[in-house]
């Protein structure tokens, strides 16, 4: 085996001429060692080798499979809305939320009939079916709130709401500027959060989003500091209770 795999190596490598050794080795060999030495080929060709890391090898290994989602709304920029995702100063409870939001993967009525763990897949206060869109966007529970969240936009980013709502659901924000943008992140990323996480506590809604978005402005201004306005619009850094209350 130690013939065969200098042999294969040399191959790869073009790093002698091997005919002696060849003579000395059986030509068969088996799928494990072959692939990994073909991974080890793939590699050899990257522009960066040897300088490459377990994630060149993860994407080489793990070919990109598109989500359904991608599929289902195909005139979004899937690859700016995986990164607006990814914005480093969202709340990892509310990103984990979103995440499963756009992969359609978190629980409603809808989904729980599908598999037989609810009697009907009906919303208990519209009576139509509860989906993700109708839970964060129609349902009558939340449209206080969310008149809430289109006034907050407009203040907070200078954005006026005359469109469909599901694209800035679905964290996309085309021709917006980055401190807008990173605004918009954090504040629809807590909006989506604040409905999951109270969505038995109707009453309490509108309250409870007011508080998170008190605490994620002030864990923002504690991290930043002065980098703060560097990030994020000026209106949202100098938020303030009074300011909440009224808007």
């Amino acid at each position: 085996m130690k013939y065969f795999l200098a042999h294969r190596l040399n191959q790869v490598f073009g790093l002698r001429n091997d005919t002696v050794v060849t003579n000395r080795i059986c030509q068969n060999s088996t799928p494990y060692y072959e692939y990994s030495l073909d991974l080890i080929q793939q590699c050899s060709n990257l522009r960066k080798f040897p300088n490459i890391c377990s994630k060149d090898i993860y994407y080489m290994i793990h070919k990109y499979t598109k989500p359904e989602v991608e599929n289902m709304y195909p005139n979004y920029e899937w690859g700016v809305i995986w990164k607006n995702l990814n914005f480093k100063y969202i709340n990892l409870y509310d990103r984990n939320i979103v995440y499963k939001v756009l992969h359609d993967i978190l629980m409603n009525n809808h989904k729980l009939y599908i598999i037989g763990n609810r009697a009907s897949p009906l919303c208990e206060i519209c009576q139509i079916s509860e989906t993700n869109i109708h839970m964060f966007l129609y349902c009558s529970k939340v449209q206080e709130c969310l008149a809430m969240l289109y006034r907050m936009i407009f203040y907070l980013c200078d954005l006026n709401i005359n469109e469909s709502f599901l694209r800035f659901i679905f964290m996309y924000f085309p021709k917006v500027n980055k401190k807008a943008q990173n605004t918009l992140c954090v504040i629809i990323s807590s909006y989506i959060s604040c409905v999951w996480s109270n969505r038995d506590q109707q009453g309490q809604l509108l309250y409870k989003f007011k508080g998170k978005i008190a605490r994620e402005q002030k864990y923002h201004l504690l991290m930043l500091e002065n980098r703060a306005k560097d990030f994020f619009t000026d209106n949202y850094c100098n938020l303030n209770p009074h300011i909440l209350q009224n808007l």
